[in-house]
């Protein structure tokens, strides 16, 4: 211990110079786990729409249009079987990704989680059957968007199949964006309106950070500050059509997303029986976005690449800078060495010195970078097992090198031969 002090001593600004390229190279670590980490979940949901067609069923019922159309008494059903066929084709896939807000009821909400924060609009609240509701930002979707999206959950479960059908005074089942973790929990109970219509929900999960799902609108729309709800099917055409919940139900269960990988002209030929035995042809095909997918897969592969270049070059910069003030520690403390080898001290203990320096600082210097990661993370457990086992592969690398440096340089050096004159 007295011989480590006397080594501070002897040149403490470089042995802070040391500690600070440590603590950067042990940051540098961590910040490229963390996006590493990220840009898998990117990566991994971009993936699976390469090499897919990405159309999207827009209605064409507008004003008179659809004044006309549901002066049908079987409109209803007309759009209920086009919706529930398109469901069932196995020429595609039928993802229903629905961006509209909802109202919960005694929110304990701020800001953040309205629908139109971005712009810099705040919090939208009216009274409802005597209680406050705050509009906030919420996405419908069904099953196909956890296939195509690499979705974490922190807590809790997914939906079960029978979440994806309306019934009846049955409790809506809500997950919750990573944003909420804190406001609301597992289990907890919402009243809530949609399409104006009320319903009660329970929490059955809350999702990871930095969750994303592919939009028509956004490829990659970030969910941490909304509410998912299941987008609920109909089991048969709606009776109570009062109000605008059937109708806008229908429209959301009927406007969604086709991915396939049928051209343009064979998707309508496949869409063709569906327009007979619904009676539906007031819509557009909307697509091929396949370009647009592709060029995000690529984009995101590269960010990837870069981020790991740029990581592991800049890593290489602070190990090299921690190996040449070392060096440099070495020729300062030229005659504490030469007290230690009087004093006894073998030329295979001081070398060793170096190899222990290096552990010590490592060591300590790697638990600020952990602090922070512990402060905001949420979870942050996964990531340091990650960063120690990295930490103790890079420790065990630089232990080598050292020890190789340290060798070459004292063998140069000679302080047995500096000491005899």
């Amino acid at each position: 211990m007295k011989v480590r002090k006397l080594l501070f001593k002897q040149t403490p600004y470089l042995n802070v110079l040391s500690g600070v390229a440590a603590i950067l190279f042990c940051s540098l670590i961590l910040v490229l786990i963390l996006n590493l980490q990220k840009s898998n979940i990117e990566t991994t949901a971009a993936h699976q729409f390469n090499g897919k067609n990405v159309y999207q069923i827009s209605d064409n019922l507008y004003n008179e249009q659809e004044k006309l159309f549901f002066s049908n008494p079987n409109s209803f059903s007309i759009l209920y079987q086009f919706g529930q066929k398109l469901r069932q084709s196995n020429k595609f896939d039928y993802y229903n990704a629905v961006w509209q807000p909802i109202e919960l009821a005694d929110f304990k909400i701020d800001q953040q989680f309205g629908p139109y924060y971005e712009p810099g609009r705040g919090l939208q609240i009216r009274e409802f059957e005597g209680k406050s509701y705050a509009t906030v930002a919420s996405f419908q979707i069904n099953a196909k968007v956890f296939e195509y999206n690499n979705i974490g959950l922190q807590e809790g479960s997914f939906f079960s199949s029978n979440s994806y059908f309306f019934e009846e005074d049955k409790d809506i089942p809500i997950l919750l964006g990573a944003a909420y973790k804190g406001i609301y929990q597992v289990g907890d109970r919402l009243e809530l309106l949609h399409y104006s219509r009320h319903f009660n929900g329970v929490v059955t999960g809350i999702l990871k950070p930095q969750q994303r799902i592919f939009t028509m609108n956004d490829p990659e729309a970030v969910i941490d500050r909304s509410v998912i709800l299941p987008v609920r099917y109909f089991k048969e055409p709606p009776k109570n059509t009062e109000g605008i919940f059937a109708k806008a139900s229908l429209y959301s269960h009927m406007n969604g997303t086709i991915i396939t990988n049928l051209s343009p002209m064979e998707l309508r030929a496949a869409l063709e029986p569906i327009n007979v035995e619904s009676n539906f042809e007031a819509y557009s095909i909307i697509g091929a976005e396949s370009l647009s997918i592709l060029a995000l897969s690529k984009m995101t592969d590269t960010n990837r690449l870069l981020l790991f270049i740029v990581s592991i070059t800049t890593g290489f910069m602070l190990a090299g800078l921690y190996l040449w003030t070392l060096s440099l520690l070495i020729k300062r403390n030229i005659p504490v060495y030469m007290v230690m080898l009087i004093s006894g001290a073998t030329m295979d203990s001081i070398q060793m010195l170096s190899s222990r320096r290096l552990m010590l600082t490592i060591g300590i210097t790697s638990l600020f970078p952990t602090t922070l990661l512990i402060i905001i993370v949420e979870n942050p457990f996964y990531f340091l097992v990650v960063y120690y086992m990295v930490i103790v592969i890079v420790v065990l690398l630089l232990v080598g090198m050292v020890k190789l440096m340290s060798k070459k340089l004292f063998r140069r050096l000679d302080l047995v031969q500096q000491l005899k004159g």
